[in-house]
């Protein structure tokens, strides 16, 4: 006997919640999705998160830089995490498998402990080198880990990669690397090749946000390209020439070592110029600069040998002039200031023409803001004034700007004929009446407060080329406000 069942009937009851968005839409009205949808591609970082972000790539000139780099990390990689790891690491770095140096053979008559010394030793070697063997082929897996797609084709083409696959020969995958970040031009003529390359050495410089590494790093790697490709940087036979003159030889005299020699230094002093011509010039160029004097002074100070100049560079202290041009991209001394007042400037003012001030009645700002004196009411102006020994307060020296700096450095007494920019003053005081014509009684009263205590005056003069300033001859310097100044200028 056959059942009819409802297939309805025995699935479970979801709630439509649960149901994913996709299958919702297939179970209610079907909606046709676009076939050439694209998908979203996620950048390859590499397959071990250790290692996240370093990979072996093909896609453009700075796959060499890429492969150095990743080389480096993956060597410290794994010497911390496989054992006896520093072998790998020498061996990824000079790319031989290192030897193991096997103890002396025993003489004839050793004795019984000297034997079990003897093959103690040899057990350990042999354990070393088979833990090698075994780690070799783990770094294979781990190199091509990191390597792209695209380049993991490259590599899959080559008539050896079968053989490096099963055998894990991760030297043979390094290489075969290695070939193809450094001959992504092996498709161009060689004469055209080489001099693009030795074009692109020429072009590089430090970038603004660059280490002195990592430039360090591009910078070597631009060498090792041009010497991959079967080329080499230009010797200058002048600086040859100077090396033996000041190992007291010549070409005539010297030997082929001696000259062989000469030109190696040659080649280094030209290596380590290149490298700190194409420094930064906000951060070194003051470095750049002092060489260069010192140089026209007889004093000999340019590197010799590229460690030299790299070493020279990342011990070099920017000063604080650098910092603010590296971070407002400017060369002007007041960075800051400078975009202080940019940033002000932009800022669009409050229309102010419906407002009256209830001090002077007129219209177009408010009552604090209000600059007119007024007869009936005495003027109160706040003046911070340091009448003690020191006037100059480290707490206060961002804020305070004068016209000279640090004014009671020798004698704590300011100048009669020195005028000081004051951002905490309301008003305009004068202490020298030279510096004023015009001098009269306005029949009003200002009353000063300052650390001293108060101090009242209701003499006004006329400075040339400002305008009027009170004047109190019992102060102790000749103050004008700036925003006052900022007012009138």
């Amino acid at each position: 006997m056959f059942h009819r069942f409802n297939i309805i009937n025995i699935k479970p009851r979801m709630d439509k919640s649960s149901v994913k968005p996709e299958r919702l839409q297939l179970a209610g009205k079907s909606e046709r999705l676009p076939y050439n949808r694209a998908r979203q591609q996620t950048k390859f970082e590499g397959r071990i998160d250790s290692l996240k972000g370093y990979i072996y790539d093909c896609a453009d000139s700075r796959q060499a830089d890429l492969y150095v780099k990743t080389t480096r990390e993956i060597a410290g990689y794994v010497a911390t995490a496989l054992r006896n790891g520093n072998y790998v690491k020498t061996t990824i770095e000079t790319l031989e498998v290192p030897k193991m140096k096997l103890p002396n053979d025993l003489p004839a008559n050793a004795s019984a402990a000297q034997k079990r010394h003897w093959e103690k030793r040899i057990d350990e070697i042999s354990k070393k080198e088979m833990v090698l063997e075994e780690n070799m082929k783990t770094l294979f897996s781990i190199v091509w880990g990191q390597v792209s797609d695209v380049l993991k084709h490259r590599i899959q083409a080559l008539a050896d990669f079968k053989r490096m696959n099963s055998e894990g020969d991760s030297l043979a995958l390094l290489a075969a690397l290695r070939d193809q970040a450094f001959n992504f031009q092996s498709q161009k003529d060689q004469a055209q090749a080489l001099q693009e390359a030795v074009r692109r050495f020429y072009l590089i410089n430090q970038g603004k946000n660059e280490s002195c590494q990592v430039y360090m790093d591009r910078y070597e790697n631009g060498m090792q390209v041009i010497k991959h490709i079967g080329g080499k940087l230009p010797v200058y036979a002048s600086l040859v020439d100077v090396d033996l003159k000041t190992r007291g030889l010549d070409r005539d005299t010297a030997t082929a070592d001696e000259i062989e020699e000469s030109e190696k230094s040659a080649t280094e002093r030209q290596m380590a110029m290149g490298y700190i011509l194409g420094c930064d010039r906000v951060r070194f160029g003051k470095l750049i600069e002092d060489l260069e004097n010192q140089h026209t002074q007889g004093i000999k100070s340019f590197p010799k040998t590229l460690s030299e100049a790299f070493t020279l560079t990342n011990n070099w202290k920017c000063g604080a002039s650098a910092v603010a041009i590296q971070k407002y991209g400017t060369h002007d001394a007041a960075a800051l200031e400078t975009t202080t007042k940019a940033n002000t400037t932009n800022k669009k003012k409050k229309n102010k023409d419906h407002i009256t001030c209830y001090k002077c009645g007129m219209t177009g700002h408010y009552s604090n803001e209000c600059t007119t004196i007024t007869d009936d009411v005495a003027a109160e102006g706040k003046q911070l004034l340091n009448s003690g020994t020191d006037m100059w307060d480290e707490e206060e020296e961002e804020d305070e700007l004068l016209l000279y700096t640090n004014p009671c450095k020798h004698d704590n007494v300011v100048s009669r004929n020195w005028v000081l920019l004051d951002n905490q003053s309301t008003v305009d005081v004068f202490q020298n009446k030279d510096l004023l014509t015009n001098i009269r009684d306005s029949g009003r009263v200002l009353r000063i407060h300052c650390n001293a205590g108060v101090a009242t005056t209701s003499l006004v003069g006329h400075l040339p080329g400002y305008g009027e300033v009170w004047l109190n001859e019992k102060g102790i310097a000749n103050i004008l406000s700036l925003s006052r100044v900022k007012e009138r200028y």
